[in-house]
């Protein structure tokens, strides 16, 4: 019933009407989605290079978070209040990496168009700290637990200013059809990265799994995420501009 007073009473403000570009404009003309709008996804590199980057950057966290708690117990012989201790400060470090990412990436994207992605390339040393734990003798728990804690948290501060990103460089009508892409490409790579650990570590070790997963995965991600903090000022631009003939047109 409520869904049903919803569909007939709410009317949904027009897409696009918060955007900066039409602050001042009187009237706003809505717009919906269509086709050509839609094809235009594929001509932002900046699109194109966080589509590619989104599949492989899942890698790490997502072969971490499935196997960690195997991997704590058989690999470095953890149990008890030890191995739920270490598991619960790698989720809330998670966790709390995630707004604290995407404030950081608001912040700079005042000062700067590829201050997002710029926070965002913290990710990279939450990986780059999550390999040096695996190399932290079984014994030395505190620093272990101190590695993860802080790589994980680094490691989220991708995903709020990627989807950031991806908002500001679509045009409202086909912002959801962005997203899910988005969505779609990295589920597949979150799908796949748990069974690709599982296969490296059937052939040797969950440790080495990991080693291989996570420097792989960043060799791949990296330079795909670099080529979009080098053209995402250009299509926000090119985002805004067509956002300003509309109010002019409009």
């Amino acid at each position: 019933m409520l869904s049903v007073l919803v569909l007939l009473i709410v009317r949904d403000i027009p897409r696009g009407a918060s955007e900066p570009e039409f602050k001042e404009a009187s009237k706003i003309k809505g717009v919906r989605f269509n086709w050509r709008a839609a094809q235009e996804i594929s001509k932002r590199k900046t699109l194109l290079a966080l589509y590619a980057q989104g599949f492989f950057a899942v890698f790490p966290i997502n072969v971490v978070t499935f196997w960690f708690f195997r991997y704590l117990e058989m690999e470095r012989g953890y149990s008890g209040a030890r191995l739920v201790g270490i598991t619960a400060i790698a989720v809330l470090s998670l966790g709390v990496g995630l707004p604290i990412g995407g404030t950081l990436g608001d912040r700079f994207f005042v000062k700067s168009l590829r201050g997002r992605l710029i926070a965002g390339s913290a990710t990279l040393i939450g990986g780059v700290l999550l390999l040096i734990a695996l190399f932290v003798p079984k014994e030395n728990v505190f620093i272990f637990s101190v590695l993860v804690a802080i790589g994980a948290f680094f490691s989220a501060f991708a995903a709020p200013n990627v989807g950031a990103t991806i908002c500001d460089v679509s045009l409202p009508e086909v912002r959801s059809t962005s997203l899910a892409v988005q969505s779609l490409v990295e589920t597949l790579g979150s799908a796949l990265a748990p069974l690709v650990a599982g296969l490296l570590a059937s052939k040797s070790d969950l440790r080495t799994a990991f080693i291989i997963v996570i420097a792989g995965a960043t060799l791949l991600w990296a330079p795909c995420y670099g080529i979009a903090i080098v053209n995402v000022p250009n299509d926000v631009k090119q985002t805004r501009e067509e956002l300003l003939f509309r109010k002019n047109c409009g």
